[in-house]
């Protein structure tokens, strides 16, 4: 997926480029699954205290590798993009897209432990483990958001680094026509200074997070699941408990 994401980033690349986007893809490739014998899970589970122990920890590793993952291929793409287009923005917010999606399954993988062992999971070592699940899946969705972002402010910068050059470079040709009494130019030089300011204006109202308001509400709200969850089952079993 952030392969396409790559794509739609580096749009009109033709046969010529064959070559460069097979390296590239396999730059982008699939890192490396961490080695674990079969065997080893075996034991691994039957030495843990109980099923939900074990679930606990296989899941909070596969939140760690994929967090960690997700992380290193978008800084890889970001790295290979030359330039970030503010005004064509659906491919940056194509990375939201994935990075949401992917915390979304890593919390409705939580939630269907937390249905399947409700009131095991209840211990502290378990619940140490989910709230260090809960904490990675949300690092898994913002911090590969936090070094796209860096490319559209960065290119947002340089944009209105140069507007105000230009603005600067007109004031001092007005005034200098005003100082000489020149005003034959005074009026395509106001005109220019007008473009110049709605231009700027406009580059300063483009938002540079990459995601859209719908993607972060769905995410949110997939975080509140397995905390509700949880929650439900302690207050549900304190009850029957008591």
């Amino acid at each position: 997926m952030l392969v396409a994401v790559y794509h739609r980033l580096r749009p009109g690349r033709g046969a010529d480029h064959i070559d460069a986007d097979g390296r590239s893809r396999m730059r982008l490739g699939e890192l490396p699954v961490p080695a674990h014998s079969d065997l080893a899970y075996i034991l691994k589970i039957q030495s843990a205290p109980s099923q939900a122990d074990a679930i606990a920890g296989f899941e909070f590793e596969f939140t760690s590798y994929h967090s960690i993952r997700q992380l290193i291929l978008v800084n890889r793409i970001v790295k290979m993009v030359e330039q970030f287009n503010l005004f064509q923005l659906d491919p940056v917010y194509a990375f939201s897209g994935v990075t949401a999606l992917t915390g979304i399954s890593l919390l409705l993988m939580l939630s269907l432990t937390l249905i399947v062992f409700p009131l095991q999971l209840a211990s502290g070592p378990v619940l140490v483990m989910l709230l260090g699940q809960v904490a990675l899946t949300v690092a898994a969705f913002v911090l590969p958001l936090l070094i796209v972002h860096q490319r559209p402010v960065a290119e947002k910068r340089d944009l209105l680094a140069d507007i105000n050059k230009r603005v600067t470079a007109i004031l001092s040709l007005l005034h200098q026509n005003l100082d000489e009494y020149e005003f034959g130019e005074v009026s395509g030089l106001n005109d220019a200074i007008s473009g110049l300011i709605v231009e700027r204006d406009l580059i300063h109202k483009i938002p540079t997070w990459p995601w859209r308001a719908g993607t972060l509400t769905s995410f949110l709200t997939a975080i509140l699941l397995p905390i509700l969850l949880f929650l439900a089952q302690v207050v549900l079993g304190n009850w029957l408990g008591g």
